[in-house]
């Protein structure tokens, strides 16, 4: 599947009930645009999504290192 449109960062983390996301968008139409399909995804894979904690993004750093 290609990135959605708008994404600019995304990490699974954890493991088990430790297990979270964090994603990095363009905007937060970006995010909206994008949110159901990827809640219908996590949950095909058994997670359960809570509600998503949106917090804007102050300072970012890119090395260049490639995914």
């Amino acid at each position: 599947m290609p990135d959605p449109q708008g994404l600019l960062f995304h990490a699974g983390v954890g493991e088990g009930d430790d297990f979270f996301t964090v994603s990095v968008w363009e905007d937060r139409e970006a995010y909206d645009a994008f949110a159901s399909r990827f809640k219908e995804a996590l949950g095909a894979e058994g997670y359960e999504g809570g509600a998503p904690k949106i917090l804007p993004v102050h300072h970012t750093i890119d090395h260049g290192v490639p995914a």
